[in-house]
Parts: C-alpha cells; structure tokens; sequence
C-alpha cells in the first residue's frame, strides 16, 4: 500500500521566512512609494549590519506580522505572491534579501530555515495506512451487512415483522442526514 501510494507521503520543500512590510500599494502615488522605499533600504542596512531582524519587524514592519517579529512561519510554492515567493525559494539560510516590491508594498526578507521536499517514512504513516486499509476492508463489509438485512427486512414483508423474528436486532431512529455526516453515535 505504502508503494503504490508513495506520492501521498511526499512533503513538498518548505521555507521559513521573516519579513519586515513597509506598505504601499498600487493605488498609492509616488512619492509615497518613494518614501517607503527609501525606509526599507534603511532599514536594510541596519539589518544586513547585524541589528536583530525580529526586533525590526517589531518596531518597523507595518504589516500584520509585526508583533511577532515578522514571522511567517514555514510555506511552501505558490502560497505568497510571486515577487516574495521568488526571492524567498532563491535564498539561503539565514540570508537577508535585498527590497523586494510586491503590490503589498516594500518588503525585507529574512530566510530563517529551509525544510527541504521528502517522503514521509512507512514508520511514520504507519497508523494512517493501516486506518485507510481497514477502511477500505470495512466499507464492502457494511455495504454487504446492511444488504443482508434488506433482504431479511424484504423477506419478512415490513420492518415490524422482521423486528419480531429478530428480537436481538438493535435498530435506532434517526432524522435524514447524509452519509459524510451521520448523527452521533451513529457509526
């Protein structure tokens, strides 16, 4: 199983990255362009000098991020805007970008950790292969049992008189739901 489905347990390459945010967006005219840019790349060099990048982030960024430091934990491809995502999956650990400008605004990058692509080992998906097998064991099964029981239910003319020669057989009443999701307790 785990060979034949090899490809979901790939982890595609992740990237852990800091950014510092210095808004300007396209309806902004240019001097307020100008003047975010020239903050950045102040602000840059303060970072590539050595000044702590988290720290920053926290006085500097004017993006949502800035309380923590800029951080924007791991991501993979395609899940930010393709000028940040570019810099971001060029970098290296630990290394600092030069201004980036986005539609966001201005932007400084700290690449933190690169997680790189893999396949999860079977130790580590075990459980979840052997849940998916039983599944797949379990499904025929049901669809099979509860056939047996129309049949029976078919046989004895109603639900009442099937109930009567099966006294042993548990039935509960429920209202209509679909089969993605069934009432509580109902398995």
């Amino acid at each position: 199983y785990y060979d034949n489905n090899l490809s979901n347990y790939q982890t595609p390459e992740k990237r852990h990255a800091r950014h510092i945010l210095f808004k300007a967006g396209p309806e902004d005219d240019e001097s307020v362009h100008s003047q975010k840019k020239t903050k950045a790349e102040e602000i840059l060099a303060r970072a590539k000098q050595g000044d702590n990048f988290a720290d920053l982030a926290k006085e500097f960024s004017e993006g949502p991020t800035a309380a923590n430091g800029g951080d924007l934990g791991f991501f993979t491809r395609n899940r930010m805007v393709k000028p940040f995502e570019d810099a971001v999956f060029s970098m290296e650990s630990d290394e600092i970008s030069d201004v980036v400008k986005t539609d966001f605004g201005y932007h400084i990058i700290k690449l933190e950790e690169i997680q790189l692509a893999g396949t999860k080992s079977i130790d580590e998906v075990h459980d979840d292969i052997a849940a998916a097998l039983k599944l797949n064991q379990a499904k025929p099964l049901a669809f099979q049992l509860a056939n047996d029981d129309y049949e029976q239910i078919m046989g004895a003319g109603s639900l009442a008189s099937f109930l009567e020669k099966s006294p042993q057989t548990k039935v509960v009443e429920t209202e209509f739901f679909v089969q993605s999701s069934p009432p509580a307790g109902i398995t």
